[in-house]
């Protein structure tokens, strides 16, 4: 495993390399359908290194708080603490099967400073421990680039970021976001194109900027950001 991650650029530690490999052990056996990927080394790919493409465009040194909106199985999340060991990581996932399944890899890798977040992002980003509490956000295959920021950019501290995990579709989904990004204070500061060599891979991360205090009115309720996105 350890070479498969050398090759894209990410030197490991006998320690991570331990915790990766219990991880996959994890997805590989879990009773609920974590991933359609069955083939490990093709999880190390999809899900691991794809995680980490973010490390080569910023420096995690400087963030404490990380929050991964629409964790699923971990990703990016778990990856991410895995490489950072010092950042406090939530993981935010509505599904009660996940949630217990993201509560039994924390338990199995003994990671620390990992806390799982049961519910809705709409309903969360009104807590007062969360609001406006991140050093960084991520989200990975959740929503349209509109509707994740409204449903992500209220957990940021002013001045800080979230990226966005997407694909072919990126620059429509951009061209649609205007709105959104007026709406909730923020700007979209780059757009950055990555490759993962070992599956002939392309991926796009989009860095938004929040730049305002987020206004009260957002996110709307449960579900409207889906259904009526800004």
């Amino acid at each position: 495993m350890r070479e498969i991650f050398l090759s894209e650029g990410f030197p490991l530690t006998p320690n991570q390399e331990l915790l990766f490999q219990r991880y996959v052990s994890l997805i590989l056996s879990s009773p609920i359908n974590i991933t359609s990927i069955k083939d490990p080394k093709e999880i190390v790919y999809r899900h691991f290194i794809d995680s980490l493409e973010l490390l080569k465009f910023i420096d995690f040194q400087h963030f404490e708080n990380l929050l991964d909106v629409g964790t699923g199985g971990g990703f990016p999340g778990i990856p991410l603490k895995i490489a950072f060991p010092h950042v406090r990581l939530f993981l935010l996932e509505s599904s009660l099967k996940k949630v217990n399944f993201l509560k039994s890899v924390i338990s199995n890798l003994a990671v620390d400073e990992v806390y799982v977040l049961p519910g809705r992002a709409e309903d969360l980003a009104r807590d007062p421990n969360l609001r406006e509490k991140m050093d960084i956000v991520v989200s990975r295959a959740v929503a349209p680039l509109r509707t994740l920021i409204e449903i992500t950019i209220p957990f940021l501290k002013e001045g800080m970021l979230m990226v966005a995990y997407k694909g072919k579709g990126v620059f429509d989904e951009i061209e649609s976001s205007g709105n959104a990004l007026r709406e909730l204070r923020a700007e979209i500061e780059r757009v950055e194109e990555y490759h993962i060599k070992g599956i002939d891979f392309k991926g796009y991360l989009v860095f938004i900027r929040k730049k305002e205090e987020t206004p009260l009115k957002y996110p709307r309720r449960s579900g409207i950001p889906f259904k009526r996105p800004l």
